[in-house]
């Protein structure tokens, strides 16, 4: 969930996800407000966090836009010692 000031302030919010199973997932969610409102068009952007290698390996896998209803879904695979990185931008402004 991000905060209303999160987004108005164009602040970027990052989480990381550790896949604990050995298969393929579909990770979906949801974009909302402090208020449960949706946000569509936030940018999602997802990034692995490879720690085979000293420092860590970042790259770029690619992004996801939010839909009407705040719904955003992509697919993750489990790999050794890689986590991901999802990091949240809000809507572009569009005149």
């Amino acid at each position: 969930m991000l905060t209303s000031q999160e987004l108005i302030g164009r602040k970027v919010v990052c989480k990381t996800i550790v896949l604990k199973i050995k298969i393929p997932v579909i990770l979906s969610g949801k974009v909302v407000d402090s208020n449960g409102n949706v946000i569509s068009d936030a940018i999602i952007d997802v990034k692995k966090l490879d720690y085979n290698y000293t420092p860590c390996k970042i790259t770029n896998l690619g992004y996801t836009i939010s839909k009407e209803d705040g719904s955003y879904c992509m697919r993750l695979q489990k790999q050794y010692k890689v986590n991901y990185k999802l990091c949240i931008y809000p809507p572009l402004i569009r005149d």
